[in-house]
């Protein structure tokens, strides 16, 4: 079953740029795939033990 739902956040204007650094960059298409991205993993690390070392999108975030 797929969920799909709007919600509003509000990020600090250092992720705002990282994630603009990102699209400009060809890495992801849009903030809306950053965002996916990043609630997917975390739900692994929350539901499924998954939190060893730096997921793909953290890496890309907080590493360049």
């Amino acid at each position: 079953m797929l969920i799909t739902q709007r919600i509003a956040i509000r990020i600090p204007r250092e992720l705002e740029e990282a994630m603009e650094r990102l699209i400009e960059a060809q890495v992801y298409k849009s903030r809306s795939e950053i965002v996916r991205e990043a609630v997917k993993e975390l739900l692994k690390k929350e539901f499924w033990g998954l939190n060893e070392g730096w997921t793909r999108w953290e890496k890309r975030l907080f590493r360049g």
